[in-house]
């Protein structure tokens, strides 16, 4: 008993040949969701503004957390000392 393999790229001779069901989009209509969009407008001096009192206000409750927890350490050493 002899296998055919057919290669790859091979098409038998009796293969039907289909067509399109619906034709292919070509041009500018094809895909209007990639059009580019416009950048928003933003106003970076107020954004670097924003950013720069967001880092400031952490930096300060950063500072009141160690000063608490320095608080509270010295108030331990204080109390285990008396």
């Amino acid at each position: 008993m002899r296998l055919l393999i057919p290669s790859p790229g091979a098409v038998p001779k009796d293969a039907v040949r289909l067509a399109p069901v619906k034709a292919l989009k070509t041009g500018s209509r094809s895909t209007p969701h990639t059009a580019p969009q416009p950048q928003p407008a933003v106003d970076l001096e107020a954004a670097a503004a924003r950013l720069r009192e967001a880092m400031a206000r952490g930096a300060q409750a950063e500072q009141q957390a160690r000063a608490q927890e320095e608080g509270d350490a010295g108030q331990s050493g204080a109390e285990a000392a008396a």
